[in-house]
């Protein structure tokens, strides 16, 4: 059965790995440092509080300020992380106006790094500096101009909600007056309806009223025929009832007609 690892046997695996992640944070930091502003720095002298020669600076969120307050080599392994994490996140390099950067012979005065410093030519010690100008869009510049996009689409987005509630306004307006036709529609179709029963009531009525008529038009005819005979028979001038309807007075009947 193994024993537990004790404190003092924790230590060095807990150093190697601050070790290599501050090797590792020190080459990603001069990798940035090339490709953003073309000045190559060796890893062991990249720099967190960079001095007037160096020529670049740091341009850093407030909120992440604090990892910059200490040199590289007393930062712990989280910090590191932190760092790695948040190049070209939370913060960039930019270059430092009127920066001047000469080479010389001997080493110049870096951050202790607690890694040896190998010999290395003077060319090779020197910071050179290639293409050195201040970026299109930089960091603080991307992250305004973010700033505005998010302004104007909450502009657009509150111009939209009040178009919205302006078309539901009045589609709530045309769902009203659309309701109101419904109820005329339908009670015009009961008006209708009630109309068309009473119709066909009147022509049944109707129907009734000429058969009615027809046969007291045949009884009238029967009275005037009698009263035709009579008046033959009296002397006197009969009624006389034409095809279209009631008796027109005519002259006396000639007994001729007289069939009684």
């Amino acid at each position: 059965m193994s024993s537990p690892t004790t404190v003092d046997e924790q230590r060095p695996n807990q150093s190697e790995r601050r070790s290599k992640q501050r090797s590792r944070c020190r080459e990603l930091l001069s990798d940035h440092l090339r490709s953003q502003l073309g000045i190559d720095i060796p890893p062991a002298e990249v720099r967190m509080r960079p001095r007037k020669e160096d020529g670049y600076r740091w341009s850093v969120l407030p909120q992440k300020e604090y990892l910059f307050e200490k040199n590289l080599s007393k930062l712990s392994t989280g910090m590191y992380t932190q760092i790695i994490q948040g190049i070209g996140v939370f913060f960039e390099a930019l270059p430092k106006e009127h920066s001047t950067v000469e080479a010389n012979n001997e080493p110049s005065t870096i951050e202790n790094s607690g890694e040896p410093h190998h010999s290395q030519s003077p060319c090779t010690q020197a910071r050179k500096l290639i293409n050195v100008e201040v970026p299109e869009a930089n960091f603080m510049a991307h992250i305004t101009q973010l700033q505005h996009e998010v302004t104007s689409l909450q502009a657009q987005v509150c111009q939209w909600q009040s178009s919205a509630q302006k078309e539901s306004s009045q589609r709530a307006k045309l769902e009203a007056d659309l309701k109101k036709a419904k109820s005329i529609f339908i009670h015009l179709r009961r008006e209708s309806t009630e109309l068309r029963k009473e119709c066909q009531k009147a022509k049944k009525q109707s129907s009734q009223l000429k058969v009615k008529a027809d046969a007291w038009d045949q009884d009238v005819r029967q009275l005037v025929t009698i009263t035709h005979r009579l008046a033959a028979v009296s002397g006197t001038q009969p009624f006389v009832v034409p095809s279209e309807g009631f008796a027109s007075v005519e002259g006396p009947a000639s007994e001729d007609a007289l069939d009684i």
